[in-house]
């Protein structure tokens, strides 16, 4: 009789896994157990810092099992904190052994340092000694988003600062995103950097939405699960990160709007005014009532006119509409355009990947877009201004037509000319 039960049991179960399609987790979907917090202490020397999470992101990543040479490298490298130091012979370090300049680098939600670097080198080449953070729960594997709280990245933030200071005379943070309002929470809480360097900052989620994401996030572990073929930034996404992104955001406007902060250091700021990630026309209102000094700028990618910022003298239009040179328009700049160049190895105009992840997993439109044959280039959601109905297959910009402009313009902003 117990046998008979117990056979009943396994079909019974069988029959429900087969039923509603259960699969096993993938690797990749679940917490590594060792990227969720920040445990480094201001003690821990930066380069120590370096190679701890560099072994943190080779036993993690499941990308890296059975590769070797340059692959490999490229992977972990992407994923990693870095150093970039300029040429001593053309800018020395002064009596005191520190740099002039310094900028510490953060990178956005679901990204890796990867997407700083391009900036990174510019400014090394430029005189700054450069660090890049790698934030907790990014560069190992989707699932270490499950948990991660936003404190931990205001931590690292905090580490990257402090263990920075003292090497250079002008600190400054630049930070894409998330990373950008992780440099706006620190700037309003400290006063040991110089200025800010903002792109794409998210001071506000596009979603109305976004709001529910805490709660949302009791019940929903996953927002999207992708096939994460990008090695330089997960594709899948977990609801407790756009909740942590959330609750960062409110950090900011408590400090703000409760506590009267304000940001009276010199800020740069690139975005564009179609993002569909993070809301331009809030940030264009954070700036005009919180960031005070009369130095800061920014640069606003528009694809149509806007005069009710034309007579801001701070706020600087730039058209957004570029022809590409395959004959593909390119309608407006995304979210994920502002930081990388057009010569990008991976993300650039030539690159190897293919942002298509707004069309469904099995859509015709996504196999269109992902064989390089989409009909324009664009941020995610964008309507024809004619029609006013969405393209017929768009591919996400991934880089900058204007990057090169845009570092003449920060250069200026940070009186390298």
């Amino acid at each position: 009789m117990k046998r008979r039960i117990h056979r009943l049991m396994i079909v019974t179960v069988s029959f429900i896994v087969f039923a509603c399609g259960c699969q096993p987790t993938p690797v990749r979907l679940k917490e590594s157990q060792v990227n969720s917090t920040f445990p480094h202490s201001s003690e821990l020397p930066f380069d120590a810092y370096m190679e701890k999470t560099r072994q943190m992101v080779e036993q993690t990543r499941e990308d890296l099992e059975d590769l070797n040479g340059p692959g490999r490298a490229e992977i972990i490298g992407a994923n990693t904190p870095f150093e970039l130091v300029p040429d001593p012979a053309w800018y020395p370090q002064n009596d005191d052994g520190k740099f002039a300049n310094g900028v510490l680098l953060i990178h956005g939600l679901s990204d890796s340092p990867y997407h700083m670097r391009q900036i990174g080198n510019h400014l090394r080449d430029k005189g700054f000694l450069v660090r890049a953070m790698l934030l907790p729960g990014h560069g190992t594997v989707p699932g270490d988003l499950i948990s991660v709280r936003y404190e931990e990245w205001i931590k690292a933030v905090r580490y990257g600062v402090q263990r920075m200071a003292p090497r250079v005379e002008r600190l400054f943070v630049a930070g894409f995103s998330t990373g950008g309002a992780l440099g706006v929470y620190h700037s309003l809480v400290y006063d040991d950097i110089q200025g800010l360097l903002l792109f794409s900052p998210a001071l506000a989620v596009k979603s109305p939405m976004a709001f529910l994401a805490p709660l949302v996030s009791f019940v929903k572990t996953w927002l999207g699960k992708e096939d994460d073929l990008d090695f330089a930034k997960y594709e899948s996404f977990t609801t407790n990160a756009g909740a942590q992104i959330y609750k960062l955001t409110q950090a900011i406007d408590q400090l703000v709007e409760e506590k009267g902060k304000r940001l009276s250091i010199p800020v740069f700021t690139a975005l564009s005014h179609e993002d569909a990630t993070v809301d331009a026309e809030y940030y264009i209102k954070f700036f005009e009532n919180y960031v005070t000094h009369p130095q800061s700028r920014v640069l606003l990618y528009t694809s149509r006119p806007l005069p009710e910022l034309a007579g801001n003298s701070r706020v600087e239009l730039l058209n957004s509409r570029v022809d590409k040179e395959d004959g593909r328009p390119i309608v407006n700049f995304a979210h994920t355009s502002i930081t990388l160049p057009p010569h990008d190895p991976h993300y650039g105009n030539q690159g190897e990947y293919r942002n298509c992840l707004h069309y469904g997993r099995s859509s015709e439109e996504r196999r269109i877009c992902l064989s390089g044959k989409a009909l324009v280039l664009g941020e995610k959601g964008s309507k024809d201004p004619e029609s006013r109905k969405k393209y017929e297959t768009l591919q996400r910009l991934t880089y900058n037509p204007l990057y090169e402009d845009m570092m003449d313009r920060m250069d200026s902003f940070l009186l390298l000319d």
